[in-house]
């Protein structure tokens, strides 16, 4: 089903795209421009979660605005999410763009984002606090905990990777997917009884 973009976006429709992966399908929508949301499709939780790394990310189904035009950024998303989920075989895999208002760009919210997908790497975690401050805003825990919550690009913009300076993991999605978060940073090669609050540097594993 076609839905509608963003109101300052300069496309119409937006097109979307389901795939398989091992945590359970997952939903891309996108334009022409960028990524809108990538997220888990379907009634997963806690209670439900059951990830199966023999599952590949195979398109499911696909929904175009223009059946003669491809839509890039979907099809970036796809081949990133399978080179994630294949064990990041390939270091060249480009990352894909995201389509973020202008406003949205230079706001509190999409400047966490942005930072987070540019810096914390696979194999590594960072803190609440910790993230405030590479964003140059020191005191804003509580802020970053909202734009972690209000992500929109799962996995992309790795919001797993952010943790309480406890060590404890925090909540994921609400709350509603925290085994999703802990099998996340497993499946990176962190333990989560050894998490280092400040920017924790990849093994050379992760590289």
């Amino acid at each position: 089903m076609l839905t509608k973009a963003m109101p300052d976006c300069k496309c119409q429709l937006l097109d979307s795209c389901i795939v398989s992966s091992p945590i359970g399908n997952i939903k891309i929508r996108s334009c022409q421009e960028g990524l809108h949301s990538v997220g888990m499709d379907g009634n997963v939780s806690d209670e439900t979660f059951s990830p199966d790394l023999s599952v590949k990310v195979t398109v499911i189904s696909l929904d175009i605005t223009d059946s003669v035009a491809e839509n890039g950024p979907i099809e970036m998303c796809v081949t990133w999410l399978r080179n994630y989920f294949e064990g990041f075989q390939s270091s060249s895999v480009p990352f894909p763009s995201l389509c973020l208002s202008a406003t949205e760009r230079v706001s509190f919210r999409g400047r966490v984002w942005l930072k987070l997908a540019a810096e914390v790497k696979r194999g590594q975690v960072v803190s609440y606090g910790h993230l405030a401050k590479l964003v140059d805003n020191p005191k804003a825990c509580q802020a970053v905990g909202s734009a972690m919550s209000h992500n929109r690009f799962q996995i992309l913009v790795p919001c797993h990777r952010v943790v309480h300076a406890d060590s404890t993991l925090g909540m994921y999605a609400h709350g509603t997917l925290n085994s999703v978060k802990r099998w996340l940073l497993g499946y990176e090669g962190v333990d989560q009884f050894k998490i280092d609050i400040r920017l924790r540097r990849p093994d050379a594993r992760a590289r």
